[in-house]
């Protein structure tokens, strides 16, 4: 199912915007309202390294920007422990409809909150009260027990203790180790799009279609094999006249997935060896365990899917 958001054509009207932000201010703050990690309650995690990555701007560039939009905007907050941004003005833009599945959905991830005053700041300007129920509701007994677990939504509902410091100490360390393999896995699309913008010649641009390329071929192929194929690629191109030449990495994924697939056919026939290209490969998003027969479909679906 895709994921979108909406975007009122006020925002262009919004007084604050058109008089105090700059064009990186409006880029910035759009991007906040409509990256891939936002969720329905306007909190959501993410890490300054992905914002870099996703708007092309330098790590310290984005820790400017956020500076600004909490200290001058005062638009967002951003807990750095637990890496969550808070967008005070979500449920204006977001919240025009309510409905059983909407409260459902905003409780749900209420729950995941790990700093429960981000909840309060985006909660004072919901003007739907249903919803504003919800979000004062995690917050008021909190700040009474000083436990998530026993809101008002839980009470009556959920008879469990509080997490235990053990359980607790498990589910941080496992969010470390999505994080790391997320910032492993954008450091890797990122190398790859450099290359292959590198290889192009020209601009220093990439588009959204370049990222979901580089993700398909990462899904599939290790990063040094993804390296070698992509340079052999723009090598063996033939241009048929002076103006074709490779734009997008969209046109290189059937020839990497294909060349991948003929180097795992005609390499060991062992099963124990080919399961090792893909053991260094599991930082992709892919199980370790992966064989060589499922690794040929994955790929061949893949090289249909781009048209290959």
């Amino acid at each position: 199912m895709a994921k979108f958001r909406m975007i009122h054509t006020d925002f262009w009207d919004d007084p604050k915007v058109v008089e105090e932000m700059t064009a990186e201010d409006k880029y910035f703050f759009l991007y906040l309202l409509t990256n891939s990690n936002t969720t329905q309650i306007g909190i959501y995690q993410i890490t300054k390294k992905q914002m870099a990555f996703d708007m092309g701007y330098s790590p310290e560039s984005v820790n400017a920007l956020l500076d600004r939009f909490i200290n001058h905007h005062k638009l967002v907050l951003y807990n750095p422990e637990t890496r969550e941004i808070a967008i005070k003005n979500w449920g204006r833009y977001n919240f025009n409809r309510g409905g059983k599945p909407v409260l459902d959905c905003v409780r749900a991830e209420l729950k995941n909150v790990k700093d429960i005053s981000l909840i309060s700041f985006v909660g004072e300007r919901i003007e739907k009260e249903e919803i504003k129920f919800i979000y004062d509701s995690f917050t008021t007994r909190t700040e009474k027990t000083g436990k998530k677990s026993e809101t008002l939504l839980n009470q009556g509902f959920d008879d469990t203790s509080a997490i235990s410091g053990q359980e607790k100490e498990e589910e941080e360390e496992k969010e470390e180790e999505k994080e790391k393999e997320e910032e492993i896995a954008a450091a890797n699309r990122a190398e790859l799009i450099n290359q292959f913008i590198s290889l192009r010649g020209h601009g220093f641009a990439h588009s959204p279609k370049d990222e979901d390329a580089a993700a398909e071929i990462l899904s599939v192929v290790p990063l040094d094999e993804a390296l070698k194929l992509l340079k052999q690629r723009f090598d063996t191109f033939e241009p048929k006249h002076n103006r074709d030449r490779i734009n997008s990495l969209g046109y290189c994924v059937g020839y990497i997935l294909d060349k991948f697939m003929e180097n795992l056919s005609e390499g060991d026939a062992n099963n124990g060896s080919r399961q090792k290209v893909y053991k260094h490969g599991s930082g992709f998003g892919r199980p370790a365990t992966k064989n060589a027969e499922q690794a040929l479909r994955e790929a061949e679906a893949a090289r249909r899917a781009w048209g290959g």
